[in-house]
């Protein structure tokens, strides 16, 4: 990250006050949006700058490039600027990916941490022109739409108008500033030179208004060419800059007055966003880098100060247009060899990203290879692919295909964009490149490529959902003597349940049991703490099937896995998973207590995956008929049934349609829930699927539409048979007990009977799950109210809890505690602490009447 692009552009201290921008300005409060839009060079940002300055109100400020039209880096740079003044650990620690830009999760919990900030700040989002990126438009108005109370934002764009905006101004809801908002005035102008030290008549500075008609850019040149002139009279005739060509006003009243050797330190160095006196030494050989840098900015040459320290510039826009023409007229051999030595100096000095870029353009892809490689794990976390991707497509396609990882890797992002032909073609291409070399290598090592080949085979074949070839692959991979293990990918960049993603095969529940029982055993050697993805699916697929002693046993096996990982991707969803098991016996409060304890793990409040813990925290409440709490926990008032629909917020709206149903919004709910049914057969969720038309069967029945009902139940049933689904109707208590009921007299009247022993054993868990939220009822008064925690957790799962809450340093121990008895011999007062005793016979006494009898 730049921290430049944070810094407010430093102005003159002689700059002419804009007394009509500034009272415009000063209403910011009231409309807590200003759009500030005009051609280039008219004095948007200095205005806005100075105007700041004499604030008495914190503010934010971001410099848009080109480079930030990837939503990721995007809102990760907003992210950066807000916290630098605001100073709030929630807002660093925001984790952002494609996924939560595009659905707007990010940002809805990016402004409910804003909401909560006491005093008023501004966002300044400088050169907004250049964003083009469709995820990131519509995410910045959201972002304005919905915008806390004490947020303002200032929005500046050559362009007019803005994008969405111009509704907002129609509203007269925004303050806007535009070209003749922005043009100076006759006593403006005549301030502007006599702080240069020219002093004109008024019959030249009305030809100089009417020449440049207050194009401040224009005037600034104007400047350059009276101050040097002989005769102010005579220069001011002979000033031509009514049309504005400010190439032709450029070369004639600046560029050409300069010397040579500052005429070719300009052009050498035009291509760089960012200008520092090490940096611009290295490219263009001139020692005196860093004193120009400072003379040409204390004379208002075009360059324009970053920090207070006098350490960073960057060229005005205009200017560097300008100036990239003159590099341009040079030789395509010193053009590359003038990216290349900036991708030295900023290798050297750590800046990667700008490294690679520079190499790319030098065409020195050697330099740049293996830099990519190096920094695929950091982007591929920060959800970067699309990055990443564009990187290696700038490549010579031969030499990504004489490197066996860096196939692989690109073989895992083309699969994670659902691009599995192409992501098989790359998983080819490094097979093909590890025959060509493993004659030479090692035997570990040739055993660990191959290994790194066949997990990006594995990858393709698990997006295709093909379990035969899933179960292949890793038959060969178990072969391998790995003793490294392998990570080419990360598997959850932001669901709360894993069994509806591709690694749970979107639902189907016996290629889930079918795959993982059959590799689980091995997983952790090949994958490593990531083989604790595996036991997540299977525990999820468990309960789904009713499974619950298999749920906590699956989940016991991985705890040191999932603890050394601290993975929130992880770490939501079993802690979800262990909620519903407390739930699906009856323990509400339990479920509670769960999710409380899985906030605790995530890293310094990780707001993104809590997000999901709300969400489900509102399910809970709305399983108890608290509307209030659910709604709070959930933030209905912001939710509507046309939102759009995406797989990170599905969550989110499925508990809406419950809480429309909570609340007798029925024909809303109706509308949601048919939406969230054609979303989930369009993405091929099959647990969705059928949770919808469990929903609408209740909705339906609701409204009295009988026919709709039993057609929706019937087609659920129809959906969840073969796989065994059961918790998704058992879960649903009461509406669903009474609609299976009359789901036995519909079969008699249609003759529909295929899924009627089906239905049967759904009813008879239905009332089981009926008579455990009963007889929890009656247990709350008299255990809850005395002892929260015990009353709603045995021991044992306390055990399990603290295990998963605390970071253990060693999962050895973890994974032991649960095996066996015997730990205790090794572990003594470890165990001791954990179990709560104070010697070993205790500590066996009591871990056997936890039920570790071995």
């Amino acid at each position: 990250m730049i921290q430049t692009k944070l810094c407010t552009p430093k102005i003159s201290k002689d700059v002419v006050r804009r007394k009509k921008i500034e009272e415009k300005l000063a209403l910011l409060p009231k409309y807590r949006l200003a759009l500030v839009s005009a051609p280039a060079g008219y004095g948007k940002t200095t205005s806005v700058v100075s105007f700041l300055e004499k604030a008495s109100v914190k503010y934010a400020w971001l410099s848009i490039d080109e480079a930030d039209n990837d939503p990721v880096r995007f809102w990760n740079y907003i992210k950066a600027s807000l916290s630098s003044i605001v100073g709030d650990e929630k807002i660093s620690g925001l984790s952002i990916n494609p996924e939560l830009v595009s659905s707007n999760i990010a940002i809805d919990l990016l402004i409910n941490i804003l909401n909560e900030i006491p005093e008023d700040i501004i966002l300044v989002l400088d050169d907004y022109h250049l964003i083009d990126n469709r995820i990131i438009i519509n995410s910045v108005e959201y972002f304005v739409k919905y915008r806390p109370p004490k947020l303002s934002i200032i929005i500046l764009s050559r362009q007019e108008p803005v994008y969405g905006f111009s509704k907002l101004c129609c509203r007269e809801t925004a303050i806007r500033l535009g070209m003749k908002d922005l043009a100076f005035s006759t006593d403006e102008t005549a301030e502007l030179f006599s702080q240069r030290g020219v002093h004109l008549g008024s019959a030249e500075i009305t030809a100089l208004e009417k020449c440049t008609e207050g194009w401040a850019a224009g005037l600034v040149a104007a400047s350059f060419s009276i101050r040097d002139g002989e005769k102010a009279g005579d220069s001011v005739n002979s000033f031509s800059g009514k049309n504005h060509n400010i190439d032709d006003m450029l070369e004639n009243e600046v560029f050409g007055k300069w010397p040579a050797d500052v005429r070719d330190f300009l052009t050498y160095t035009a291509f760089l966003d960012k200008l520092t006196g090490p940096l611009c030494l290295m490219v263009s050989g001139n020692e005196r880098s860093t004193e120009l840098l400072k003379k040409l900015s204390e004379t208002n040459s075009f360059i324009i100060p970053l920090d207070h320290n006098n350490t960073w510039y960057r060229y005005h826009h205009l200017f560097q247009e300008f100036l990239m023409q003159k590099l341009e007229a040079k030789s395509k051999s010193v053009r590359r060899s003038l990216f290349g030595l900036a991708g030295q100096w900023y290798q050297e000095n750590g800046y990667i990203q700008d490294s690679i870029n520079c190499y790319l353009k030098a065409e020195e892809y050697e330099k740049a290879f293996p830099l990519v490689w190096d920094i695929y794990l950091e982007v591929a976390q920060n959800g970067e692919y699309s990055l990443w991707r564009k990187w290696i497509e700038s490549m010579p396609q031969e030499l990504c295909e004489s490197d066996v990882r860096a196939c692989t890797g690109y073989s895992w992002i083309l699969s994670i964009e659902n691009q599995v032909e192409e992501a098989e073609l790359w998983a080819d291409k490094a097979m093909a490149c590890f025959e060509r070399i493993k004659g030479s290598l090692a035997e570990s090592e040739r055993d660990y490529l191959e290994a790194h080949i066949m997990l990006a085979y594995v990858n393709a074949a698990i997006f295709r959902s093909d379990a035969d070839s899933i179960i292949r692959y890793y038959g060969r991979i178990y072969q391998l003597a790995v003793k490294t293990p392998v990570f080419v990918g990360e598997m959850n960049s932001g669901e709360p349940n894993l069994l509806e993603t591709a690694y749970g095969f979107k639902g189907r529940l016996n290629k889930v049991t079918g795959v993982y029982e059959s590799i689980i055993e091995d997983a952790p050697r090949v994958l490593g703490d990531f083989s604790a993805y595996f036991s997540a699916v299977l525990a999820e697929c468990f309960y789904e099937k009713n499974e619950l002693k298999k749920v906590y046993s699956t989940l016991l096996k991985c705890v040191g896995r999932i603890s050394a990982l601290r993975n929130p991707g992880i770490i939501v969803p079993c802690f979800i998973t262990l909620a519903k098991l407390k739930k699906a016996r009856g323990n509400l409060n339990g479920a509670l207590d769960i999710i409380e304890a899985g906030r605790k793990v995530l890293d310094a409040d990780n707001t993104v995956w809590s997000y999901f813990f709300n969400v489900f925290t509102s399910e809970l409440y709305i399983n108890r008929g608290d509307a209030g709490n659910a709604s709070k926990w959930l933030n209905a008032d912001r939710l509507g049934i046309f939102d759009a629909l995406s797989v990170s917020r599905e969550l989110e709206y499925k508990v809406f349609a419950e809480f429309l149903i909570l609340t007798g919004r029925l024909d809303e709910a109706m509308i949601l829930l048919g939406r969230l049914e054609d979303f989930a057969k369009r993405e091929d969720r099959l647990g969705s699927r059928i949770w919808a038309l469990c929903q609408k069967a209740i909705c339906a029945d609701r409204l009295g539409e009988a026919k709709i009902s039993m057609d929706a139940l019937h087609e659920a049933l129809e959906l969840g048979f073969n796989d065994g689904y059961a918790r998704t109707f058992a879960d649903l208590n009461r509406p669903m007990s009474d609609l299976l009921t009359k789901y036995k007299s519909w079969v008699k009247e249609t003759g529909k009977n295929k899924y009627l022993e089906y239905s049967k054993r759904l009813l008879k868990l239905t009332r089981e799950n009926i008579k455990l939220q009963n007889a929890a009822g009656l247990q709350k008064s008299e255990k809850d109210d005395n002892n929260p925690v015990k009353g709603q957790l045995s021991e044992r799962e306390s055990v399990v809890l603290k295990l998963m809450v605390e970071e253990l340093s060693n999962q050895e121990i973890a994974e032991r505690l649960f095996i066996t008895v015997r730990t205790v011999k090794y572990y003594n007062a470890r165990i001791f602490d954990k179990l709560g005793v104070n010697n070993r016979l205790e500590a066996i006494i009591k871990a056997r009447s936890l039920g570790f009898d071995r």
